[in-house]
């Protein structure tokens, strides 16, 4: 008689190695996909104030927008950026993009 298929203690030794070896994984991947949307939003942020930077050098400080402390929309950045500027609004989750008519500036900040 020859033997076929696993033990059951065999298969429960499988799968309590597979769920360690789970415990050790699944955190890391978590904190890297964490780290890539900190960086995707940063890298966005940076995209968004140089094209700001050079509309702003290209209306010669005259700037339409919300009033000071508010931040712009989508929409409104669409209107002053596309096509001139950039081929497309970056995604904004996460940040803020505000007129400050004293020092003539955009501030962008993001949240982390």
């Amino acid at each position: 008689m020859s033997k076929r298929g696993f033990t059951l203690l065999e298969l429960v030794v499988v799968i309590a190695i597979l769920g360690v070896l789970a415990l050790i994984v699944v955190p890391n991947v978590v904190d890297r996909i964490s780290e890539a949307e900190t960086t995707v939003r940063e890298a966005n942020a940076k995209i968004l104030k140089n094209a700001l930077d050079m509309y702003l050098i290209d209306s010669e400080g005259e700037v339409s927008g919300p009033a000071n402390g508010t931040s712009y929309t989508e929409q409104e950045l669409k209107e002053i950026l596309v096509p001139g500027y950039l081929d497309e609004i970056p995604k904004l989750d996460g940040i803020a993009i505000t007129y400050d008519s004293k020092d003539n500036r955009f501030i962008v900040t993001t949240d982390n």
